[in-house]
């Protein structure tokens, strides 16, 4: 076997996020898992839902679930010529002896034989319903083709080998993950997972979680065992019980928000429209009041411009009068149309009067295009400037107005 060298350095040191584990699962495990190392500990969830361990007092009683260090326990792989599953079990109650702190698992028959693990547990173990070597945890959560490193002093290695687990505790001849994997026949390169001791709790949920219902008949204690009832009410019904209440409390804190926040909604959504309303309300005023404004603005204008029109309007005709870029521009014929243009210019309210063209004579008249400002008048908007708007003020003296 040739671990290479990429994979034996990559020790991947992997911290479980509180999200990849169910929380219901860790909740379990707070409920009824502990954890034994010579010391009894509990699972205890963090603030942020991750899972330790703290050590608790041992008392006189049967816990629910207990997962047990690898220095408790012996762990056999082995491998037997049968094929019938009602044999094999016969073969194993007779070489275990039907013994109380001896466990075995079958994981796989194929070529007419079977391979199964065997645990021998410590006899001076506190007494429990289910009993779980924590080897088996770490096989579980390990990925395809990888090896369990855990950070306990010695380390402990934990690996696969035909489906069978096969884990031993760190010595002088088996002292990294490459030689265990050596002394055990894998015959496949491993990546390592390594897994820090303040990580232990994660990593034993997370093998809990790849638990199934044969691995747990497998570990269920024989005493308890001849009492299936006894186990569903000691385990299963309490599980199932907190399980069903977490749902039932989920959906009804789910229902009730959901309803809440439509609620919500649909009360924003009236100040919405009340405010959008208003909006609406105030640029129609807005727009309002700058249409009376400019139309007051305009006569005022205007009305300067009359004072000043009304003093030679008998001068001349009067074709087109405009208003254009702050300028009244006046359009006609007249007998005399510099002198008329004279005549402007000397009105004290005129200023810069001027011919925007030369003169014509038609039909013994000027025909003459003046313009001029009106120092009294206000001049019109800017944005009426810079649009070039003509506004026709005399549409009834010219014949044909022209913008």
């Amino acid at each position: 076997m040739n671990l290479s060298s990429e994979h034996s350095q990559a020790l991947t040191n992997e911290k479980i996020n509180s999200t990849t584990l169910s929380l219901m699962l860790k909740k379990l495990l707070c409920a009824f898992g502990t954890y034994f190392d010579g010391q009894l500990h509990k699972f205890v969830l963090t603030d942020e839902q991750q899972l330790v361990l703290k050590q608790i007092p041992l008392v006189d009683k049967t816990y629910s679930l207990m997962i047990v260090a690898r220095k408790f326990y012996h762990e056999e792989a082995k491998t037997y010529p049968i094929e019938s599953k009602s044999e094999l079990n016969k073969l194993l109650k007779l070489q275990l002896h039907d013994s109380p702190e001896t466990k075995h698992h079958l994981w796989q028959q194929q070529e007419n034989q079977s391979f199964v693990n065997l645990w021998h547990f410590n006899t001076e173990l506190p007494k429990s319903y289910i009993r779980l070597p924590e080897s088996l945890l770490f096989s579980l959560g390990n990925r395809t083709e990888q090896i369990t490193e855990l950070g306990t002093s010695p380390p402990l290695f934990v690996g696969r080998q035909n489906n069978c687990i096969h884990s031993a505790v760190a010595s002088p001849l088996i002292n990294s993950g490459q030689r265990f994997v050596m002394s055990t026949g894998i015959q496949h390169n491993y990546t390592i997972r390594e897994i820090p001791i303040e990580n232990l709790a994660e990593n034993l949920a997370i093998g809990c979680q790849k638990l199934t219902l044969s691995i747990l008949i497998s570990f269920s204690n024989s005493a308890a065992a001849q009492n299936k009832m006894l186990l569903f009410k000691k385990i299963l019904l309490p599980s199932a019980i907190t399980v069903m209440l977490y749902i039932s409390l989920s959906s009804g804190y789910l229902y009730s928000k959901y309803h809440y926040l439509a609620a919500l909604q649909t009360e924003q959504n009236v100040e919405i429209d009340t405010a959008l309303q208003q909006q609406q309300n105030f640029d129609s005023h807005t727009n309002h009041y700058a249409n009376i404004k400019a139309f007051l603005t305009d006569k005022k204008n205007t009305a300067s411009f009359w004072l000043v029109f009304a003093e030679f309007i008998d001068d001349a005709f009067f074709d087109n009068i405009k208003f254009q870029q702050g300028r009244f521009i006046l359009r006609g014929t007249t007998d005399n149309a510099t002198a008329l243009l004279a005549k402007i210019s000397q009105h004290p309210k005129v200023k810069d009067a001027k011919f925007d063209r030369s003169t014509r004579k038609h039909k013994g008249k000027d025909d003459f295009i003046i313009s001029f400002e009106v120092s009294a008048a206000l001049a019109f908007s800017q944005s009426s400037s810079n649009n070039n708007a003509e506004n026709s003020i005399l549409p009834a003296i010219k014949s044909a107005e022209e913008k």
